[in-house]
């Protein structure tokens, strides 16, 4: 299990691969998550792991295992500068149905 904690140590959410029903084999297991493309706002963030065991105890855990920056993309000049509320950018389908 991973939690995900913004620059000011707000706990954002927690993921993990149980659901996604993986199951792991003994030894090495190499798993990848990846996390939609324009998901999170500019900012620093940092994960932590939790080795969960029986799908209750935390075993294992280690804070802030990595951390990394996201930035800003240009924006054309004229438009909003400042830095958008909440920390992840969800991307709605519009439509009109008029």
């Amino acid at each position: 299990t991973y939690h995900l904690h913004s620059e000011t140590g707000e706990p954002l959410f927690s993921f993990s691969n149980a659901s996604a029903n993986m199951n792991l084999a003994k030894g090495l297991n190499k798993i990848k998550c990846t996390f939609p493309q324009n998901f999170l706002m500019a900012g620093t963030y940092y994960l932590s792991f939790f080795f969960i065991r029986d799908k209750a105890i935390a075993e294992f855990v280690e804070k802030d295992i990595m951390s990394f920056t996201i930035s800003d993309s240009e924006r054309e000049l004229g438009t909003y500068m400042g830095k958008e509320p909440g920390f992840i950018k969800p991307k709605f389908l519009w439509e009109n149905n008029i």
